[in-house]
């Protein structure tokens, strides 16, 4: 069996299993200790490989609440296995702590001397955690916020074990794309159910969904379910990867290999148009400009041209399945172009517009220090007619500021752009794929961020973190 079709069984089947635990807690428990036991006996042996198993978990984990125990994540427990695992290797290396970094950076070179930056992160995350339980924010939602930026520490396992991943890189592919196609698959089953009718809100489904997965479902009113997973988060970084890929495949004799990855691409792609963010789509297309830099025109327009044709078929299909032929789907589309621009004409948008007074309020109250983790937001909608209390505010660089105050949001704004920068320096002066990746990855989720908090967010995290890692890989000096 192929490395995709293993990925993919395998993530189906830890889905399935979550849905029986929603109905069975010793099923979830259980489940629970069966993946961590097995990334524990891999940390163990093989560490590298461990990071096979923890890949599978960001991308068909979404939200990384599909088992846990005693209020305890997967997530979190196979983040904390890597720690361990780095630990366990500085101990066998015999590193011990003062001169721990001195001995990384003769190791690894530069990434571990310009990691302190993370150290930085994470002190500005300790003391927003301490201004929020100093302005009486609510407790849980400040160790929520802390631990989410405690996942910058996935730095440390990334460089420790980076050569043993990379000499794996050819599964790394297949078996991300397998993971991606079973949660994109599940999406279309909960799609299609909720458009027939066939699965209610507030059902025993859309419960696992909303407290499991930590998904949304949204009725649009035009038979189209809008269903939206933190994993598709991971659909808009990876389809760069793919589409990079099949840029350099163009023109080429290798019709097998472009035939493979205009598959995976619509896999991919298909996550994206069942959540159909616009602010997913606006980072897509800001990202797609980076297949223009350095490139044959040919090669770029026809990627481009692809990915037009995928989204607009898959969009179309879907709209016709849900409607039972009744429509394409333009009504809704064009409904989700107009409100770009008049904001008051869909609801989530007029919410997002809402919020905006109550945020500036916030920030003008706290401008250096910000108000801390934890903060939440209590305002009137109008075309609601009701009170809402949130602590995410759909608008990342506000929340950052407000939460981390002036000097922590700018710092870490900072970095991301500087993290571009170095990516775009690249791409232009030697045009190669890795920095291309790079530079569009990187700038759909600066991008996205204006819209929604993927920063701060777990897979959003690690993510940058990743990035800055591979910069460090890029065969041309960065």
């Amino acid at each position: 069996m192929s490395i995709f079709w293993k990925s993919f069984f395998i993530a189906l089947a830890v889905t399935v299993v979550s849905v029986v635990g929603f109905f069975f807690p010793a099923v979830r428990l259980g489940g629970f200790v069966l993946i961590v036991g097995a990334a524990l006996w891999l940390a163990w042996k093989k560490p590298a490989q461990a990071f096979l198993i923890v890949a599978l978990e960001w991308v068909a984990g979404h939200e990384g609440h599909l088992f846990e125990a005693g209020g305890v994540s997967l997530r979190l427990a196979l983040f904390a296995v890597l720690m361990l695992a780095s630990a366990r290797y500085l101990y066998q290396c015999d590193i011990r702590l003062k001169n721990c970094v001195r001995l990384l950076a003769d190791r690894f070179g530069a990434p571990v001397r310009h990691a302190k930056l993370f150290l930085v992160i994470i002190a500005l995350a300790v003391f927003a955690a301490v201004i929020g339980w100093w302005r009486g924010n609510d407790l849980m939602n400040v160790a929520r916020g802390f631990i989410s930026y405690g996942f910058y520490l996935t730095a440390v396992p990334l460089v420790i074990f980076w050569n043993e991943i990379k000499n794996r890189r050819d599964q790394w592919i297949p078996w991300i794309v397998g993971a991606i196609a079973a949660v994109s698959l599940v999406t279309l089953i909960l799609f299609l159910g909720f458009s027939w009718g066939q699965i209610a809100v507030h059902d025993s489904l859309y419960n696992w969904w909303r407290e499991f997965a930590g998904g949304k479902a949204t009725d649009t009113g035009l038979y189209f379910f809008r269903l939206a997973s933190p994993t598709h988060l991971l659909n808009l970084l990876f389809f760069f990867v793919l589409g990079y890929s099949w840029r350099d495949s163009f023109g080429r004799q290798r019709r097998g290999e472009r035939r493979a990855l205009t598959l995976m691409l619509a896999v991919v792609i298909l996550g994206l148009v069942i959540n159909f963010s616009r602010a997913y789509f606006l980072g897509l297309a800001v990202g797609s400009l980076g297949f223009f830099i350095r490139a044959p025109w040919k090669k770029s327009v026809a990627i481009v041209a692809l990915t037009a044709a995928i989204f607009f078929g898959e969009f179309a299909g879907l709209n016709l399945l849900a409607s039972n032929g009744k429509t394409f789907g333009l009504e809704l589309l064009r409904g989700r172009a107009v409100s770009l621009i008049a904001p008051e004409t869909e609801t989530s948008s007029r919410l997002r517009q809402e919020i905006l007074p109550m945020l500036f309020s916030a920030i003008g109250r706290h401008k250096i220090l910000g108000s801390g983790l934890g903060t939440e937001i209590t305002f009137w909608s109008a075309s609601s007619e009701r009170l809402f209390k949130t602590r995410s505010f759909d608008w990342g660089y506000l929340q950052m500021w407000i939460e981390l105050g002036l000097l922590g949001a700018a710092f870490l704004t900072a970095f991301i752009l500087l993290l571009n920068w170095r990516y775009f320096k690249s791409v232009v002066k030697n045009g190669d794929t890795t920095s291309g990746i790079g530079w569009s990855s990187s700038a759909a989720l600066m991008v996205t961020a204006i819209f929604t908090p993927v920063i701060f967010h777990p897979l959003g995290i690690i993510t940058i973190v990743f990035l800055w890692r591979l910069s460090y890989d890029n065969p041309y000096e960065i």
